[in-house]
């Protein structure tokens, strides 16, 4: 059975950590929405671990158009650490390629973030969008054990500000119609390969998951008959790094 999870990421992400719309995730991890002396606004991010081994990370996507290719995105934002260590609190991104081709640029600010006990800072990466490119993943993370906070995200594509209102076309048109039952077998990406006739059979079978962004759960109904009498279930991923995700789970 496929379970259709369609990207809030892709129309709009919560630079301000405002909405709680962030997925963390980590082993020995505890998240949550702080009010207590944001960098800005009335929230901010706040991640705390118990281990020095592991990291969390959270996570956004928003898909690259082919004018993006060979310009430089620059991901900018504030972090609070509190006794952090064995590792460092910052931000990491990621560009993916298109037809499961891999990651073409990495950075997750190793050896760059902030340390110890820090006040507000503001911490920054910047990668070049590679040929074939086709989305890019970014978000906060913390490795190793301690607190951090993290505030008031700022992410250029070029010189073109990504604040979730001003995206790349190519995922304005696509994200809010994934929500729809006949959307979801109709979308189109002009880049895309070329689709097997049984996957999109298959597709058409699919239950849409809307209860990440509703609190009516009526749609985990088939996975109910799914699942029956199984002990174990293993949910996978079709991509790894994606907030949806990691809600789902």
């Amino acid at each position: 059975m496929w379970l259709w999870l369609g990207s809030v990421a892709l129309a709009q992400y919560d630079a301000g950590f405002e909405h709680g719309q962030w997925a963390v995730a980590g082993e020995g991890s505890v998240v949550d929405s702080d009010a207590e002396a944001p960098h800005g606004g009335a929230r901010s991010l706040r991640v705390v671990r118990d281990r020095r081994e592991g990291f969390a990370s959270g996570s956004a996507v928003i898909l690259l158009d082919p004018e993006h290719v060979g310009q430089t995105v620059r991901l900018a934002g504030w972090v609070r650490t509190e006794a952090v260590r064995g590792g460092y609190a910052g931000w990491w991104a990621r560009v993916d390629g298109a037809g499961g081709s891999g990651s073409l640029a990495f950075d997750n600010m190793n050896g760059r973030g902030a340390r110890g006990t820090t006040e507000w800072s503001e911490l920054s990466l910047e990668l070049t969008v590679p040929e074939g490119a086709q989305q890019l993943v970014f978000g906060p993370i913390l490795i190793g054990k301690g607190a951090a906070w993290f505030d008031d995200l700022a992410l250029t594509v070029g010189d073109q500000r990504m604040d979730g209102r001003d995206l790349p076309q190519t995922a304005r048109a696509q994200a809010p119609d994934l929500w729809t039952d006949e959307a979801r077998r109709t979308v189109e990406d002009p880049r895309a390969a070329e689709v097997p006739d049984d996957w999109v059979t298959s597709l058409a079978a699919a239950a849409p998951l809307r209860s990440l962004v509703s609190e009516d759960f009526g749609d985990l109904g088939p996975l109910g008959a799914a699942i029956g009498d199984a002990r174990v279930v293993q949910l996978g991923e079709s991509s790894h790094g994606v907030s949806e995700f990691n809600h789902a789970k």
